[in-house]
């Protein structure tokens, strides 16, 4: 039986409050900008726990299957009620604490002229008027002037590698963006980059992977015969849309738009808009690629799957092996489902790109997770 292992340290990682028996633990991994979560109970009538023991947004906490870390982050929040004997806790990951943080967090006056190009006093290597600059640069730079502004920040370090895509970029004075923000705007580019936040030895390291995670390799094929499917829920939501207009964020005294739109598609659908804001975006060039793009998305019908299935050695015995125990490395890549048949109506039989898991253990030892997939057409 799997033993899973919740620890409560400081956050400079070199004190250990706690290491608890965690009770209904359930680890949910999302693939793109979404912080992943981890919630379990703790029992209150274990003795090491204490009220000055842990404390939301005050510890940092790692989660052990088997003596390995699969999952790490800080504690948010924590909630008591009279039905129940425990303390429940919710955590996110340090992801999260990117959608926390607004960067530049100055009056426009501590930069002299920026933001028109000027460099930060400090680091004349820096400035907060990218032009032309790789979009590994910019991501990167903009994480590393949060981390040199204040020491009190979780020990980031950024990963990765030139996408070859050059931009223009500009970080207004008083702008609200956070540093996530950012981070989404810049990787949901036509080239861009997945976003990954792992701990790993004593940093943080943020992966901006370029290529992104989809190799269109299938690293799973999952079939009735395959084991015990304990959920299949599969839903056809027709396309989103047939005319699709880009949003983007122009110059200041005006916005910027793209349209597209498909005539062929007025065969089969009637007309749906979709309207897609691309944030920052304001080459016209690229807001029509990216409108194009997200057009030709929204034009097939959106096949969504959510598939539990038992995880161990008789039914995925390559899950942990694969993802060498940290399953956030399998978001975004393929697997294959089926052939599973629906009496004559439908055969499900296709590739889908793995958007989220949530893995959940229960009392006898048993492990379930359950994939949230979108289907990949063509």
């Amino acid at each position: 039986m799997p033993e899973w292992i919740v620890q409560y340290e400081n956050h400079e990682w070199d004190y250990v409050y706690g290491r608890f028996d965690p009770i209904n633990p359930v680890v949910t991994f999302k693939h793109g900008y979404e912080p992943s979560t981890f919630t379990c109970e703790i029992a209150l009538s274990d003795p090491k726990l204490t009220r000055e023991l842990i404390g939301p947004k005050r510890n940092d906490v790692r989660v052990y299957r088997d003596n390995n870390p699969i999952w790490d982050g800080e504690l948010r929040e924590v909630n008591l009620e009279f039905e129940r004997d425990t303390l429940l806790c919710e955590h996110s990951d340090f992801m999260q604490y990117l959608d926390d943080r607004i960067f530049p967090f100055h009056y426009p006056w501590e930069f002299g002229d920026w933001p028109k190009g000027v460099p930060d006093p400090e680091n004349p290597n820096r400035n907060y008027n990218w032009q032309n600059k790789d979009l590994f640069v910019i991501a990167r730079d903009i994480v590393e002037a949060m981390v040199a502004d204040d020491p009190n920040v979780p020990p980031f370090e950024v990963g990765g590698s030139a996408t070859g895509t050059l931009t223009t970029y500009l970080i207004h004075a008083g702008d609200q963006t956070t540093i996530l923000e950012h981070l989404r705007t810049l990787g949901d580019r036509e080239d861009g980059f997945d976003l990954r936040v792992n701990r790993t030895g004593d940093h943080i390291e943020i992966v901006l992977l370029h290529p992104r995670a989809d190799d269109e390799e299938i690293v799973y094929t999952i079939t009735k015969d395959i084991g015990q499917i304990t959920q299949f829920n599969w839903t056809n939501k027709g396309p989103d849309g047939t005319w699709t207009m880009g949003l983007g964020a122009g110059y200041p005294a005006k916005s910027l738009a793209a349209e597209y739109q498909h005539f062929d598609s007025i065969v089969q659908f009637r007309r749906r808009d979709n309207i897609v804001d691309f944030g920052r975006t304001r080459n016209l060039t690229h807001l029509q690629k990216l409108t194009a793009a997200e057009n030709h998305r929204a034009l097939f019908p959106q096949k969504e799957l959510e598939l539990s299935i038992l995880v161990n050695v008789a039914h995925l015995p390559n899950f942990w092996a694969l993802s060498l125990n940290r399953p956030q490395s399998l978001l975004g890549r393929r697997i294959w489902v089926g052939p599973i048949k629906f009496y004559d109506y439908w055969v499900v039989d296709a590739a889908f790109k793995i958007l989220d898991m949530t893995i959940e253990p229960d009392e006898d030892g048993n492990e379930f997770c359950t994939f949230g997939l979108e289907m990949i057409d063509g």
